[in-house]
């Protein structure tokens, strides 16, 4: 057993001593829970339908606003032509040939399809010129996409 030395009783009896000195300092005093009171029966008897809020003003405001944005929107719009930004761009304006037009049919494939519905389907393709869209890659990965569609080619 040992004894408690001077020091180790003397920071011990401090820090009592100012916990016993600190406690009531952080409680309320009456006044202020009278005052805490007082507020809670000022803060029930005005309900918050009483206080009123502009709400009228600011929506009229916003509203305001966004017509004056879509109106400069709609002025910037006007000024910007697709001939002016072509040059900018480096985009040729587009030019329909009746040759190029696009066809009505595309056919959607998938690799995992029987060999000869696929080989019908290419042959119908070819012939009759609408395009087959291979819909995926195969499970085993895309070397073995690219080698069945070359076996499907020859």
């Amino acid at each position: 057993m040992t004894i408690p030395s001077f020091e180790s009783a003397f920071g011990r009896s401090l820090v009592f001593l100012c916990f016993f000195i600190a406690l009531p300092t952080q409680a309320y005093t009456e006044q202020e829970l009278k005052a805490f009171a007082k507020l809670e029966q000022k803060m029930t008897q005005q309900p918050e339908a009483a206080k009123t809020w502009p709400t009228e003003d600011i929506q009229n405001k916003a509203q305001a606003y966004r017509e004056e944005a879509l109106t400069l929107s709609r002025k910037v719009q006007d000024l910007i032509q697709e001939e002016s930004l072509s040059h900018l761009l480096g985009r040729q304006k587009p030019t329909r040939h009746p040759d190029q037009a696009p066809k009505g049919v595309m056919v959607f494939v998938s690799l995992t399809m029987p060999k000869t519905a696929l080989k019908q389907l290419l042959m119908q393709s070819a012939h009759l010129g609408v395009p087959l869209v291979i819909r995926g890659v195969l499970p085993e990965g895309f070397p073995a996409t690219v080698k069945r569609i070359e076996a499907l080619i020859r």
